[in-house]
């Protein structure tokens, strides 16, 4: 529905008020609403997880380490992870976000490619830059899990911390 200019002849001093009148703010009205909320969502990114992640040193592997259920429709659209201190860390760091229909279902990996960084090149600060999406698995509807798994971790020291950051767009 289009924006309607009401005729300026329906708005003489004097004349009895028409129905079209009200027609046309209602409509009007109506169609203004509408844009705000296409507006409003359109682009919108949701994140979905922005997080550090603490005393990560004591595992190698992590399976299941956050389970998050999505409350609404939306496209996965952006993820990284990024150290603090590289310090003298060897190896690589990697995740995994996985998705379900249900708590407990089968879980199927939103990547192609998982976000990593890999330490013989890493600097303090660096941020992952690999990360693949799988074009299959990034549309989320509600009711759907993510479930992080964390498939690598680097040796010879201690990652105290490391950031994660997932986005989407919602739809």
């Amino acid at each position: 529905m289009a924006f309607n200019t009401i005729p300026s002849g329906w708005l003489d001093i004097g004349d009895p008020t028409k129905k079209e009148i009200f027609d046309y703010i209602k409509d009007n009205f109506d169609n203004h609403e509408t844009r705000i909320q296409s507006v409003e969502s359109f682009g919108a990114n949701v994140e979905v997880l922005n997080f550090d992640f603490r005393n990560a040193s004591d595992f190698a592997t992590l399976t299941s380490a956050l389970v998050r259920r999505i409350n609404r429709t939306m496209t996965l659209n952006f993820c990284m992870i990024q150290i603090y201190l590289k310090g003298a860390l060897t190896g690589t760091l990697e995740i995994d976000i996985l998705k379900a229909a249900s708590l407990g279902g089968v879980y199927s990996s939103v990547f192609t490619t998982k976000p990593s960084i890999t330490f013989a090149s890493a600097v303090d600060y660096g941020a992952s830059t690999n990360q693949v999406f799988s074009v299959a698995q990034v549309n989320l509807v509600a009711g759907n899990y993510l479930k992080l798994n964390i498939t690598s971790m680097p040796a010879n020291g201690t990652l105290s911390k490391f950031k994660i950051i997932l986005t989407s767009e919602a739809t």
